[in-house]
This record gives C-alpha cells, structure tokens and sequence, in this order.
C-alpha cells in the first residue's frame, strides 16, 4: 500500500474514534441500571436516562457536548410525569418553560416571585444560626434547606428531588448576585454572597450542597467584591494558611472545598 493511501487509512480510523458515540451504562449499588446514554469524546451526547431502583424511568433528556439542551421530562417513581421543560445553551433549566405535576397527575400552579428581603435575610440567620428545620421533610433537615424550598416554590413532602432542583435552580439563577448577607460585622463576608457567607461562618454544608445536591451555578461575579466563589476560597484559604495564627485545619478544609468547585465547572472571574 502507498505511504499516501496508509496515512489516509489511519486518519479515518483516528476520525471515526475520536467521533464515534459509545453507549454507557452506570448501575446502582445493587446492580440496578442507574443511567445510560452516549458518550462522544468523553461527554456526555445525545439521550441519557436515569432511572429509580425499581426500574422505572427518572429523568431522559438531551445532551449536546455533556450540557443539558432541549426538551427534559422528570418522573415519579410511580411512572407518572413530575415536570417537563427546556434547557437553555448555558446547561441550566430555561425560565417560563416548565410545567410541573402531583403525583396523581394534576398540574401544579407555578408562578413562582422573587424572594423578599425577609425570606433573604431568614437564610442567612438561618446559616449563621446553624439552625434545624421546623417542619423536617425528606431533603430538608436544616433551617437554610427550608427557607430555600419556600423561595423557590417547591413544595415539601411533594415534589421530587428532581423537581425541587429545577425549582431551586430557576430561582437562583434570578437572583444570585443580588442574595447577599447583610449585618454581620464581625466577618469579612458580610454584605457578600451567600455562598461567601456560607464558608465564612464554617457552615459549609450549604455551599457543598449548592454545587453536589442542586447543581447551582458557581459562575458570577459578585458585584460587592468583583470576585466569584472560587475567588474568595482560593484568597482565604491563602490568608489563614498564612497569616497567624495560622490554621492548617481550616486551610485544608478551603482546599477541599475549592477542589470540589473546581471539579464540578467552578472558575474564577479571569475565566468568565
């Protein structure tokens, strides 16, 4: 064979390879099918599903280079329909799309506000108090998780895990850079970002929430500091490994958290 039909030959093997889709399939604990779908060049392509332990289905919508694109139905665990809507180009659920239901079929009514100032400032006393839910509900223990669920309209002891998040990520999404925690003098995230504020009082289980629980998104600026997230993390981290009395517990505690950010999409204001 000629060096010129060889070299030809190899890059339509690399090509193929490097394009073809390769279908994947992830199982639970018990060897129940988790979630399958395609890959294509290690992201995640085309339609994925999800599904509960008693095989029925959860989730299945569309991938377009490992971001949420199109139309995504949610279920109960019973097979009935929980939500139905689209994803917008930045992998987040598009606002004035969505439409949610019991589990016994009925529309929900979904017209969800902004949150007032009250409900704001509640969250984070709720944080800085490390305070436990009134009304405990499967998802939420804490007092944060429960201000949360309301400000979002999802509904407690209803609606899905699945559905919840939707809720929660469309009302973040309206109202991140302005969801600050005012009035606490006595810390240098005061008057900042909620998320800030989260790390800085050492009730972290509110930010590691955010990014593994509700896939919130990390990637703003918050306009008090001109800083995002991972910004802040990465200074204090370098502030209390440095500055006396130095505090390597704490430190390590940042660097786990900046860690578990960054691998979940997290950057810094240099990269938006």
């Amino acid at each position: 064979m000629k060096p010129n039909l060889i070299l030809v030959f190899l890059f339509l093997i690399l090509n193929f390879q490097t394009n073809a889709q390769i279908e994947k399939k992830y199982y639970s604990n018990t060897t129940t099918l988790k979630e399958t779908g395609n890959l294509k060049k290690g992201l995640k392509e085309g339609i994925w599903e999800t599904f509960y332990e008693n095989g029925k289905l959860e989730t299945v919508g569309n991938y377009t280079d490992g971001e949420k694109k199109g139309e995504w139905k949610v279920y109960f665990d019973n097979g009935q329909l929980a939500g139905v809507g689209n994803y917008t180009s930045t992998n987040f659920p598009t606002p004035g799309t969505w439409k949610f239901y019991t589990k016994e079929g009925i529309e929900q009514t979904f017209n969800c506000s902004n949150p007032t100032k009250e409900q704001l400032a509640g969250t984070c006393h709720a944080i800085y108090e490390k305070q436990m839910a009134l009304n405990p509900n499967p998802g939420v223990s804490y007092g944060y998780q429960e201000s949360i669920w309301e400000m979002s309209c999802a509904i407690t002891g209803q609606d899905i895990i699945e559905s919840a998040k939707l809720k929660i990520q469309l009302m973040w999404n309206r109202i991140r850079t302005s969801f600050r925690c005012y009035k606490y003098p006595n810390y240098i995230s005061s008057e900042r970002n909620i998320t800030k504020f989260s790390l800085d009082t050492g009730f972290t289980t509110f930010l590691t929430e955010a990014v593994k629980r509700y896939d919130l998104d990390m990637n703003f600026i918050d306009p008090t500091d001109n800083k995002t997230i991972l910004d802040f993390i990465q200074e204090r981290e370098s502030y209390v490994r440095n500055s006396p009395p130095i505090d390597n517990e704490k430190a390590d505690e940042y660097n786990r958290i900046y860690k578990l950010l960054r691998n979940n999409g997290a950057k810094h204001a240099s990269e938006l």
